[in-house]
């Protein structure tokens, strides 16, 4: 944002609608420039950018500010059991408010709270889907979880148990 003003003034930032923002939403014109960056809003809407102070009228952006973002996780496997060293396909299915789908491409990570994961943990995902091949060499109880690069809220997990091949006969 580049206002001509020869004096130090104070602008501030905000939406319209009026949302949260994290970070710092007012700075101080240098030459009559001021850069807002490292800002962070967690609620998935089109707003417009609001700019006022002392030394500048009320300006509203033209352009609309669009956030996305994922604020629902689901984690599929076939079976809650599954068997030691053999890969199973697990699917995050990851949305945006109102479970409409994601379509643009998204980061997505899946975790193990307490046994090692061998294949592929983090991948890009497109429409909404990411499915991750992996194989456990370890028995035992763990929970899976998931993160995108775009939540808006929390993960979510789904327990698992791993069994030998001669429990899952």
């Amino acid at each position: 944002m580049s206002i001509p003003v020869e004096i130090e003034c104070t602008v501030y930032f905000k939406l319209f609608p009026n949302v949260d923002i994290e970070g710092k939403t007012n700075l101080t014109l240098t030459d009559g420039t001021g850069l807002f960056s490292d800002l962070y809003i967690d609620t998935y809407g089109i707003y417009k950018a609001i700019f006022n102070g002392a030394c500048v009228d009320l300006i509203e952006a033209k352009d609309s500010i669009v956030i996305i973002g994922v604020d629902l996780i689901k984690i599929s496997i076939g079976s809650i059991y599954v068997k030691k060293d053999k890969e199973v396909n697990i699917t995050v299915n990851y949305f945006s408010p109102s479970n409409s789908i994601v379509n643009i491409t998204t980061f997505v990570t899946l975790l193990s709270s307490n046994i090692s994961m061998i294949g592929t943990t983090s991948l890009y995902g497109s429409f909404s889907k990411a499915v991750f091949n992996i194989k456990f060499d370890t028995l035992g109880k763990t929970t899976l979880s998931g993160f995108t690069d775009i939540d808006l809220k929390t993960i979510v997990s789904k327990f698992l148990e791993i069994k030998s091949w001669n429990q899952c006969a």
